[in-house]
Parts: C-alpha cells; sequence; structure tokens
C-alpha cells in the first residue's frame, strides 16, 4: 500500500514526506491529499506552511 492512498483511507488531509536527502537540506514535501498539490518547504516553515493549506491562522 501506498503512503498516499493510506493516509486517504485513514482520511488525512495532509502528508509530510521526507527522504535522507530532504533531511540532509532540513526540507520536506508538504502535500495536500485532497488537490495533489505539492510544495517542499524549510523545516522552520513546515507548521505555517500546513496551517496555510488547512486554511487555518498562521503563526506570529
Amino acid at each position: 500500500m501506498t503512503i498516499n492512498l493510506h493516509a486517504d483511507r485513514k482520511g488525512f488531509a495532509i502528508a509530510l514526506i521526507a527522504g535522507s536527502d530532504e533531511f540532509a537540506k532540513g526540507v520536506w514535501q508538504v502535500k495536500c491529499l485532497a488537490t495533489g498539490e505539492a510544495t517542499t518547504v524549510n523545516e522552520a516553515d513546515l507548521m505555517n506552511s500546513i496551517r496555510s493549506m488547512m486554511n487555518l491562522p498562521t503563526a506570529g
């Protein structure tokens, strides 16, 4: 079972994806499962990116 299929079956809205290259660079891929839109974000911006994708207010 793929990660996307598992996340979709569980009802998750967002998937966070990172491999060894992403970890080394300090970035994550954030994927909106409803639209398939994915973006790569710096670890420091991760929470604001997730909040933005979920239409929640971002932190300061």
